[in-house]
Order: C-alpha cells, then structure tokens, then sequence
C-alpha cells in the first residue's frame, strides 16, 4: 500500500488496522512529521518513511508552508504565497513510478494520493502503475477553488485510466459555510475481480 501526501500517517495508521499483513511505503515531502508514527516503527510495523514530494517528473518545487501541515502545498507561485503571506520551502519530488522502482519494484495493490491540490500531477508520474494497481483513494475538491483536481477533472482522469469510482471514503466541509470542500474518491480497475463480484443492488 502506497500513502502519498502521508502526512502525520493517520490514513496509514487506520489501513494498518485493516490490513496488518499488507507493507506501507509513506511519501511524505515533511521530513519532520514522521515523528508523529516513531510509535508504529517502534513497534515494528512493516512501514517505510520517503522524505519527498510526488509529481510527474523528478526535481525541486517550492511548498508552500500554510499554517496547518496538512494544507502545504505545490500549487501556489512564489507570488501567490507571498501575497497569502505564507513562506515556502524547496524539497525533493519524485515519480510514483521512480518511488516504487527505488522502493523494489513491487506494483501496491492499494494507492491513496492526497497532494493539496497536485494530486493529478502525481497521478501522472504513476503510469506504470495504472492497469496494475487495483485501488485508488484520490482526494478531489469540490467547492474547493483554485485547485486543478476538481471532482470532474479527477473522475474524467480516472476514468480514462480504465478505473470506476466506486465510493466516496472520505468528506471534508467549510467550518464557515457548511459546504463539501473536498472528499476522498475511491477507484477500483476495470475488470478487477473484486468489482466483478458486485453483481446486484441486494
């Protein structure tokens, strides 16, 4: 199972209650947060901690450091932080694909991809991946503004991949407006066995 955007590892925390014989590769361009799972490598869970961004081509972008860690961001220019009055940082992103090659190879069954608003860009550095990998979990905005991964621009990419979207794992609302802002999408590959065996509405 591959986290990308792991964050302080609640997502992994919680899939690792579900899935304890599965291996986790946690992709996460805040070094720093990794503390937050010293818990689970002490106790010997089968994780790995990767210390980098994910995006279509390897490189260095600006992350935009927002006042909550789970809100920093690739998507914002140097001009847009600014005004926003938020500081960035230079890190490392890599491939998908390059992170699994480096990590063995092995293509995860389960891939959840939550990038504040780059997550299509790192859903085009995974080709070898698509046609491969059964699941995805992809978060999408929806009264969320000025993000590229809009619910229709995330279903139409799936979509395309050869991926149904088959629930919705996840919901996040405006504190201010009581709006859907964003959600977690969950896709399963066409032809998979598992979505093959959902035959009937009973």
């Amino acid at each position: 199972i591959l986290d990308v955007g792991a964050n302080r590892g609640n997502w992994t925390r919680e899939a690792l209650a579900h899935f304890p014989g599965a291996e986790f590769i946690l992709v996460e361009p805040q070094d720093e947060l990794k503390a937050h799972i010293a818990d689970l490598f002490a106790a010997g869970a089968p994780i790995r901690w990767i210390n980098a961004g994910a995006s279509d081509r390897p490189g260095k972008l600006a992350l935009t450091l927002a006042p909550r860690d789970d809100s920093n961001s690739f998507i914002l220019t140097p001009e847009q932080a600014r005004a926003a009055g938020y500081a960035q940082r230079e890190v490392e992103v890599r491939p998908i694909a390059a992170i699994v090659a480096r990590a063995g190879g092995v293509v995860p069954e389960m891939v959840k991809i939550d990038a504040e608003g780059f997550d299509l860009k790192a859903l085009a550095g995974a080709a070898n991946l698509v046609g491969k990998t059964d699941i995805f979990f992809i978060e999408a905005g929806v009264c969320a503004t000025g993000i590229p991964n809009t619910m229709a621009a995330v279903i139409a990419a799936m979509d395309a991949a050869g991926y149904r979207m088959i629930d919705i794992t996840d919901i996040n609302r405006s504190p201010r407006y009581g709006v859907l802002w964003l959600c977690e999408l969950a896709f399963m590959r066409k032809g998979c066995p598992l979505l093959e065996k959902i035959s009937s509405y009973e």
